[in-house]
């Protein structure tokens, strides 16, 4: 599991805002050198339950597992990729069925597997959330004093 740090920045009910910077988040992963993913990002913000009560300003030890990060990766990434090569594929194969231009066929194929993948990530998350091995967790808290809670 990789652990991060962060900064609470806000607390609704049971849940806590913290934001971490993408160096701190990138560190312990084997691309850093190579990756532009966080080039241009300042902070990033994640929510997560408060199990450990901190407040705004103290800083933070999360959590998350290295299965979630890569699911949710290729869910993100690899998958609206697949969807739209396999709807450019498909919409080549089925032009003459519909007498459609072959590029036009593909275009309009590839656009709607693309936009059905996004709906589907949308369904996807939304299910996603509610389970708990793909939430952050809260780890400890090194609180404005300097103690630490865990």
């Amino acid at each position: 599991m990789a652990e991060e740090c962060g900064t609470a920045v806000d607390v609704r009910g049971d849940s806590i805002c913290v934001e971490t910077s993408p160096i701190d988040m990138c560190g312990s992963c084997a691309s850093k050198g190579s990756c532009m993913v966080a080039e241009g990002v300042k902070a990033r913000r994640i929510w997560m339950r408060n199990s450990l009560n901190a407040v705004v300003g103290d800083q933070v030890e999360f959590r998350i597992a290295d299965e979630a990060v890569v699911g949710i990766s290729i869910l993100f990434y690899a998958f609206p990729i697949v969807m739209l090569i396999g709807g450019i594929f498909l919409g080549m194969k089925i032009n003459t069925f519909l007498n459609v231009d072959r590029d036009l066929s593909a275009a309009i194929f590839g656009c709607v597997a693309l936009a059905a993948s996004f709906a589907a990530i949308k369904i996807v998350s939304g299910i996603l959330e509610k389970k708990r091995n793909v939430r952050p967790e809260l780890v400890a808290i090194h609180t404005q004093r300097g103690d630490v809670k865990s």
